[in-house]
């Protein structure tokens, strides 16, 4: 006798389940990776915001290091402006550095040797802080225009064509910034000229704008960024 063959087909409620859960397998790694898409960017933009506040930071604490407020001709080589009249500028520093490659021992000053021994270069330059976008973004805490980037203000050192007017570029030391403060530190007389700087940069977070609420909360200076804010004094050697 013929035995039954054991070997059936896949009812229409198995393949539903089966179905299901391969389905809900899918899902759940989607969803993890969408996690790990969004962790990978606040870890990605979190860095940046760090590294480029830090960096700017430093390079306006070195171009300080290089020149100071002593006497050159009755007028200091160095001299900020906290308010210049200039719109969308809102600080402009004046000063004359020293030589690339000079070098100084600054052990001998103090005892009677004059500033103007120092290998100063012979012309000034302008370091400002410009608040200027070709987008039209202002100053106000918010992505104006829809590029993730919070206000997005530059440093910028340029040859003093005269009376501390810019005139051709030298260098850009940082664009994309959210704030850059340069105050001077009234100290007790006899220290050193001292400046505090503090720089802020802010990026809003891509990959979680996903609903209008999240957009519309950008657009009022709030929702889904991140920010960082370096700060540290700066002396001048003179």
């Amino acid at each position: 006798m013929k035995k039954p063959s054991l070997k059936r087909t896949l009812t229409l409620l198995e393949v539903i389940i089966a179905s299901t859960i391969f389905s809900l397998l899918i899902l759940t790694v989607v969803v993890a990776s969408d996690g790990v898409l969004a962790t990978s960017s606040v870890v990605y933009n979190r860095t940046y915001v760090e590294m480029e506040a830090e960096k700017v930071l430093n390079l306006i604490k070195d171009e300080i290091g290089r020149t100071g407020e002593s006497d050159d001709g009755g007028t200091p080589r160095m001299a900020l402006d906290e308010a210049p009249a200039d719109p969308g500028v809102e600080w402009s520093l004046v000063y004359t550095p020293l030589q690339n490659g000079g070098t100084v021992n600054w052990t001998q000053f103090g005892t009677g040797t004059p500033y103007d021994g120092l290998p100063w270069q012979g012309t000034r330059n302008v370091m400002r802080y410009e608040l200027t976008d070709p987008m039209g973004q202002d100053a106000n805490g918010t992505d104006d225009d829809g590029d993730y980037l919070v206000d997005e203000g530059r440093v910028v050192i340029y040859t003093d064509a005269g009376g501390g007017t810019p005139g051709a570029v030298i260098a850009v030391l940082g664009v994309e910034l959210s704030t850059c403060q340069l105050t001077r530190v009234n100290l007790t007389d006899g220290r050193l000229p001292t400046y505090r700087i503090s720089v802020s940069l802010e990026r809003v977070l891509r990959h979680a704008v996903k609903t209008n609420a999240d957009v519309a909360a950008i657009n009022a200076g709030a929702g889904p960024r991140v920010r960082h804010t370096a700060s540290m004094l700066a002396i001048a050697p003179n």
